[in-house]
C-alpha cells in the first residue's frame, strides 16, 4: 500500500485572519482536509515572527488567537495534525545544521529578503541574521516533517527551491535522506488575488489593502466596504479604471458568478448610478461568508482558548517522534552523534 504524501503550510501569528488570507490559504487547507492519500501538517510560525520585531509581544496570544480563528473557519484537527513551531525544538536545531551548507550569496541575493531589507531600512528597523536566515529556518519547518509538498504563493516559490538545494547539498555531502519538496497546487485551483478596496493591488497587513478581517462585526464590515474607492462611473470608449476593476475582483471572490454578471453587465450598458447597490450587495455576501466564523470564535467551546491549547498540544506530540528520528539521522550522518 503507498504511504500518504505529506503536505505542509505554516503561517505566522499576525493578529487577525483576513479575506486575502481566507481566499488565498484556508479554503485550500479546508478542501485539502477532504481529499484523500495525503498526510495534512499547519502550523503557528512564531518564531518566523520575531524576524520583523521592533519590541516585545505577546505572541504566545498571537498564536492562540490565530489558532482559534482556524478553528473557527473549519479546521479538523481530527483530519490534519496543527502545532506550534516552537513547540518542536528539533526545527530549529535542525536550520542549525542546514545552515552549515546555506550559501552567503544565496541568502543575500534572495529576492523576499532584500525586499525586507528595504521596507525595514525605510521603518528604521533592524536588519538582523534572524530575517537574514529566514529561508534556511523554512526549509527546517519542511524537512523536519519530510514534506513533499508546500502550498506557497509566488513569493515564496524562491524559498521553496532554496529548500530543495539546501536538501539535496545535505544528501550529497552526508548522505542523508531529506526530500525536496515540490509546491502543491490543488486541481482546479487558480492563483487567487483579493484586491485592497482602497485602490491598492493586494489586500493585507503590511500592504495598505485595509485589511478585511473574517471575525470582524457586521457594521464594520459594511462600514469597510461601503467607503471602497469607486469612479465617476463609466465613461465610454475609455477601459475601466483600477479601482472598479478592483471592486469587480473582490466581487467574484465572494458574490455568485450570476451577481457579478449582472453588475458587469449594467458597467458595460454605461449605467451610472449602481455602485452603491453593488457594494451592499458585496457586503451582505461578505457578511454571510464571515458572521459563521465569527460566532464560532466566540461562542463555541471548541474554538475557545482552551480548545486551541490542547490542539497545539496533541498536534505536537504526533510532530515530535518524527521531528527526533530526522534530526538524529541527520546528526549521526553528519558525524555528530
Amino acid at each position: 500500500m503507498q504511504a500518504n504524501k505529506i503536505v505542509l503550510s505554516g503561517i505566522r501569528p499576525t493578529g487577525d485572519l483576513h479575506l486575502g488570507n481566507w481566499a488565498g490559504a484556508v479554503t485550500k487547507f479546508l478542501k485539502l482536509q477532504e481529499m484523500d492519500g495525503y498526510d495534512r501538517y499547519y502550523f503557528i510560525a512564531d518564531l518566523h515572527a520575531l524576524t520583523t520585531l521592533k519590541e516585545a509581544v505577546d505572541i504566545r496570544a498571537g498564536t492562540l488567537h490565530m489558532m482559534r480563528q482556524y478553528l473557527a473557519c473549519g479546521l479538523d484537527p481530527n483530519k490534519a495534525t496543527i502545532y506550534r513551531q516552537s513547540d518542536i525544538m528539533e526545527i530549529p536545531y535542525l536550520a542549525t545544521l542546514l545552515g552549515m551548507v546555506a550559501g552567503y550569496g544565496r541568502l543575500q541575493n534572495c529576492t523576499t529578503f532584500k525586499d525586507k531589507q528595504s521596507s525595514q531600512t525605510a521603518k528604521g528597523g533592524r536588519i538582523t541574521a534572524g530575517l537574514f536566515n529566514y529561508p534556511v529556518l523554512m526549509a527546517a519547518d519542511i524537512l523536519i516533517v519530510r514534506a513533499d509538498y508546500v502550498p506557497v504563493g509566488e513569493d515564496q516559490n524562491q524559498h521553496l527551491e532554496m529548500c530543495r538545494e539546501f536538501a539535496s547539498s545535505m544528501n550529497s555531502m552526508f548522505g542523508t535522506s531529506l526530500p525536496e519538496p515540490v509546491n502543491f497546487e490543488i486541481d482546479g485551483d487558480k492563483p487567487v488575488r483579493v484586491p485592497g478596496l482602497d485602490g491598492s493591488g493586494k489586500m493585507g497587513k503590511s500592504s495598505g489593502g485595509k485589511p478585511i478581517n473574517l471575525i470582524s462585526d457586521p457594521k464594520t464590515i459594511r462600514k469597510q466596504i461601503m467607503s471602497a474607492e469607486t469612479d465617476f462611473g463609466p465613461v465610454p470608449g475609455q477601459p475601466m479604471g483600477q479601482a472598479m476593476q478592483n471592486l469587480f475582483t473582490f466581487m467574484e471572490n465572494f458574490s455568485s458568478p450570476e451577481m457579478v454578471a449582472s453588475f458587469k453587465a449594467r458597467y458595460d450598458n454605461g449605467e451610472q448610478k449602481f455602485y452603491g447597490e453593488m457594494k451592499k450587495q458585496i457586503a451582505n455576501d461578505v457578511i454571510a461568508l464571515c458572521e459563521p466564523i465569527r460566532d464560532r470564535y466566540f461562542n463555541d467551546p471548541a474554538c475557545s482558548e482552551e480548545a486551541a491549547i490542547q490542539v497545539l498540544q496533541e498536534g505536537a506530540e504526533k510532530v515530535r517522534p518524527v521531528a527526533k528520528e530526522v534530526l538524529a539521522d541527520a546528526l549521526s550522518k553528519m558525524g555528530i552523534s
